[in-house]
C-alpha cells in the first residue's frame, strides 16, 4: 500500500493512535542522536496501529522480507529476516548467534568453509509452545472438515449416478474417506487437545459434529 507520511499518520490518529507526522517521519527515517540510539522507538501498540493502518501484519513491519537484508531484531544483532519472522512467531525457538547462520535464512550450526554449507539445515526445535499446539490443532480440524465434505460429496455422486460401477467407486471413496478421518485424522485431533488440556489452555468448542472426538473412550484409542 503506498501512502505519504501524512496518509499514514492520519489514519494512525482515525484508529486511536497519537502518532503524528512528525512521530512516522521519524520512524521511518530512523533518526539517531548523537550516541547513535534511535531518536523515537516504536511501542507494541503503535507496531499494531501502524501494521492496522498499513493493512499488513505487525510480523512484516518486525521482519520485511522483502529481501535478503539483515534485519535487526536486539541491540547490535542482525539476522536473516525470515529467521526473525520464525523466531517472533514461535516456528524457531532461538537465533543462532556468533556465525555466519544467524544471517542465513535456513543454514545453521559451523559452516563449512569449502562447501560453504552449515552442520544442517534446520533449526532443533525440541520445546512445543501454546502457539504450536494451536498451529496442530486447526491444521488437523480443517483437516477432519475437508475430509467430511469429501465423503458427503463422493456419497451424493454416488447417489446420483446411474452406472452402477460408478456408484459403487464413489461409495468406495466415501468409505475410504470416512475410514482415513476416523482411524487418522480423529487421532491427530484428540491428541493435540490433549496436549493442550495438559498445558492448560482452555480448548475451542468443537463444533457439531464433532463432539464425540472428547469422548473419554474416544480419547484412550
Amino acid at each position: 500500500m503506498q501512502l505519504t507520511r501524512q496518509q499514514l499518520a492520519d489514519r494512525c490518529i482515525h484508529l486511536g493512535s497519537d502518532l503524528t507526522f512528525a512521530a512516522v517521519t521519524s520512524i521511518e527515517t530512523g533518526r539517531r542522536d548523537n550516541d547513535g540510539r534511535r531518536r523515537r522507538a516504536v511501542t507494541v501498540d503503535e507496531l499494531v496501529v501502524l501494521a492496522q493502518a498499513l493493512q499488513v501484519a505487525p510480523l512484516a513491519l518486525v521482519a520485511p522480507a522483502r529481501s535478503d537484508v539483515p534485519t535487526a531484531w536486539a541491540p547490535n544483532r542482525q539476522a536473516h529476516p525470515w529467521t526473525v519472522a520464525k523466531w517472533f512467531s514461535s516456528e524457531q525457538h532461538e537465533i543462532p548467534i556468533g556465525s555466519e547462520s544467524e544471517l542465513d535464512a535456513y543454514g545453521f550450526g559451523l559452516k563449512d568453509p569449502q562447501t560453504g554449507l552449515h552442520g544442517w539445515y534446520e533449526m532443533p526445535k525440541s520445546i512445543t509452545t501454546e502457539l504450536d499446539l494451536w498451529r496442530a490443532h486447526e491444521r488437523a480440524w480443517n483437516d477432519w472438515w475437508r475430509s467430511r465434505h469429501r465423503a458427503i460429496a463422493a456419497r451424493r455422486l454416488a447417489a446420483d449416478a446411474t452406472d452402477q460401477a460408478v456408484a459403487q467407486s464413489r461409495t468406495i471413496e466415501a468409505d475410504a474417506e470416512d475410514l482415513y478421518r476416523l482411524q487418522v485424522i480423529e487421532r491427530d485431533l484428540q491428541k493435540v487437545r490433549a496436549e493442550m488440556r495438559g498445558s492448560g489452555i482452555e480448548l475451542p468448542i468443537l463444533a457439531e459434529g464433532m463432539e464425540h472426538i472428547d469422548d473419554e473412550k474416544n480419547r484412550q484409542r
